[in-house]
């Protein structure tokens, strides 16, 4: 696609203070961005068609890319068909913008409308090539252009002119660090959905690092609870060890009481033998004398 925005670029500040996103019609939204900017809209409306019945249908005067805003806040379904076939769009009742493709000049399209409803009715509009040429060139002025890209960094020169803000199309995440020229500067969040940073006049080098909120705490937390199980498991494997050498020395010493006992068992009868022997031999001492 030529016409693919940059990661990041330079915003007007009327593209980010004077869009008008709370639009009933998402094709309102669509060109009161390109209005923002200076450039012509992006969708013009050809024809405001309605019917009685469930089928609409209409003959476009000229060529190109149409789209269809239905009004019928009770249709659930609407099956769009053309010169190339059919297609079917559910939840239109939602304020749906349906692309009807390349329609041709005077070949009929078709809308019908599935569900209780007693009429349609839809805005039918064509696409602009100038409209979105013009709102490109005009954000892809000032492009942030990359020299380094990672899974986690990003980092790239951008010419800031007088100064203003720089928008990406990143979803905005505290989990990004970025750092201008070096220096950390704290991001902010443009059209409540995107990531973006100011710049002071001149030209600058970006960088941004990505890691997800509470990943630092995290490992911290994982290392303390594998800190604590090793200390578990070293006082359990101490205390084990402890243990058997309590029960060895138990062991031990019962094994010496059992041999202190045998010997003294054996040792009984022969001073008793001895015992007699010598006051036998006493008592004949004595009557010799």
């Amino acid at each position: 696609n030529l016409y693919t925005l940059p990661l990041g670029f330079m915003a007007p500040d009327s593209f980010l203070n004077q869009w008008e996103m709370e639009l009933g019609n998402p094709v309102d939204v669509q060109n009161a961005l390109t209005r923002s900017i200076g450039a012509e809209p992006v969708l013009h409306m050809v024809m405001d068609v309605s019917a009685a019945g469930q089928n609409l249908i209409f003959r476009p005067e000229e060529s190109g890319e149409y789209y269809a805003y239905v009004g019928q806040k009770k249709a659930d379904k609407v099956t769009v068909s053309t010169w190339k076939g059919t297609k079917t769009y559910s939840n239109v009742d939602r304020g749906y913008l349906l692309e009807l493709g390349y329609c041709v000049a005077e070949e009929e399209v078709t809308l019908t409308a599935e569900g209780a409803v007693d009429g349609i009715w839809a805005d039918v509009y064509r696409f602009s090539d100038t409209g979105m040429v013009q709102a490109y060139e005009k954000l892809a002025k000032a492009p942030w252009e990359l020299t380094s890209w990672q899974e986690t960094r990003l980092e790239g020169t951008i010419s800031s002119g007088e100064g203003g803000t720089m928008m990406t199309t990143i979803p905005f995440d505290e989990g990004w660090t970025v750092l201008v020229d070096g220096e950390r500067q704290e991001s902010v969040k443009l059209l409540e959905a995107f990531l973006g940073v100011v710049l002071e006049p001149g030209s600058h080098v970006i960088s941004m690092t990505y890691q997800p909120k509470g990943l630092k705490e995290g490992r911290w937390i994982s290392a303390g609870c594998l800190l604590m199980l090793v200390l578990v498991e070293t006082g359990s494997w101490l205390w084990r060890k402890k243990r058997s050498q309590w029960e060895l020395e138990e062991e031990k010493e019962w094994h010496l009481e059992e041999d202190y006992e045998a010997i003294e068992e054996d040792c009984e009868p022969e001073m008793g033998e001895n015992s007699t022997i010598w006051n036998e031999n006493t008592e004949q001492g004595e009557k010799t004398e």
